[in-house]
């Protein structure tokens, strides 16, 4: 079977179509896992910062215990 122009041109349109497709496919699934992974890392930001902002506040709150010093040895001299 020969090849004429034709059939060599419909392969070829069939071939990019196809390919402009996928592009187009794996684009938008890129896109939403992207913003999907975004959403996650802001989610887990927030939780950080909460926590964070508690363990500030339960520091903050906290007192020396009796004879403990500013540099943390309670029995020795500091140097």
């Amino acid at each position: 079977m020969a090849w004429n122009g034709m059939d060599v041109t419909i392969i070829v349109v069939v071939i990019a179509v196809g390919c402009a497709l996928t592009y187009i496919s794996s684009q938008r699934g890129f896109r939403r896992v992207v913003t999907d992974l975004r959403l996650e890392t802001e989610l887990q930001l927030y939780a950080l910062t909460g926590t964070i902002t508690a363990l500030q506040k339960q520091v903050s709150e906290m007192k020396p215990a009796p004879g403990d010093r500013a540099c943390g040895h309670a029995t020795r001299k500091c140097t």
